[in-house]
C-alpha cells in the first residue's frame, strides 16, 4: 500500500517543486514469520522532468522496528496520513494496482 500527499493549491496544477511525503505499508513473509513496516519519504517533485528532485527517509520501521499485526502498521499508517493532511498535504495520490491508474483523493485536514 502506497500514498503519496502533496502540498500544492491544487491537485491540476503546481509550483515548480511541489513537496511531498510517500506512505508505504509493505508486509514481508519469511523464515517462519509475518512482519509489516511502514516507510516515509519526505522530498520534492520536479514537475518539468517528471521525477524526484529531492527526497529524505523519514522513517523506516523495518527489522527490530517491524510490526508484528497489519492493523497496528494500519493504524500508525492512518496516524501519519492524518498528521500529514493537517499541515496542509491533502491531495493524495495512490495506483490503482490492476489498471496501473493514479487515483486521487482530498483527505483535508478533520
Amino acid at each position: 500500500m502506497s500514498l503519496t500527499l502533496y502540498k500544492t493549491a491544487s491537485p491540476e496544477t503546481s509550483a515548480e517543486y511541489p513537496e511531498f511525503y510517500d506512505l508505504t505499508l509493505k508486509t514481508l513473509r519469511g523464515w517462519g514469520k509475518v512482519e509489516h513496516y511502514l516507510i516515509i519519504i519526505h522530498g520534492w517533485w520536479d514537475e518539468k522532468d517528471k521525477q524526484v528532485k529531492e527526497e529524505r527517509p523519514v522513517l523506516n520501521t523495518a527489522g527490530s522496528d517491524a510490526f508484528s499485526n497489519w492493523a497496528d502498521a494500519f493504524q500508525q499508517f492512518k496516524l501519519y496520513k492524518k498528521r500529514y493532511a493537517s499541515e496542509g498535504f491533502v491531495h493524495a495520490f495512490t495506483r490503482n494496482m490492476l489498471t496501473g491508474e493514479e487515483v486521487y483523493e482530498f483527505i483535508g485536514p478533520s
